[in-house]
């Protein structure tokens, strides 16, 4: 599903429609190769694209893309992060919401 918000600056950064959706279909990928085949984004739209757009707002003010849901600005909550293996195994979905494990999570 494609995310339209028209174009949105980030401090000084402009970020397009299209840049977007190229994010958000290599972030999906790069979370398949690290969880697994069966990992999605959650079927809200407004909040995957709430969380990519935190994301973006992180790799512009601090270099990566930190998961905004986590205070901490460390290696291991670049996004897709190290703490969501465990919570999309136990509880189905991250803790910010954004991946979800259809085979446990049902809405």
């Amino acid at each position: 599903m494609a995310f339209s918000f028209g174009s949105k600056k980030i401090d000084d950064v402009e970020i397009s429609d299209e840049f977007v959706n190229t994010y958000k279909n290599l972030l999906l990928k790069a979370a398949k190769k690290f969880f697994g085949e069966w990992v999605e984004f959650n079927p809200n739209q407004k909040i995957v694209d709430t969380i990519v757009m935190g994301e973006l707002r992180n790799m512009v003010q601090f270099g990566h893309t930190y998961c905004p849901c986590r205070p901490q600005k460390i290696r291991q909550h670049i996004c897709p992060c190290e703490p969501a293996k465990e919570e999309l195994q136990k509880e189905g979905i991250c803790h910010c919401r954004l991946f979800i494990n259809p085979n446990i999570y049902k809405q």
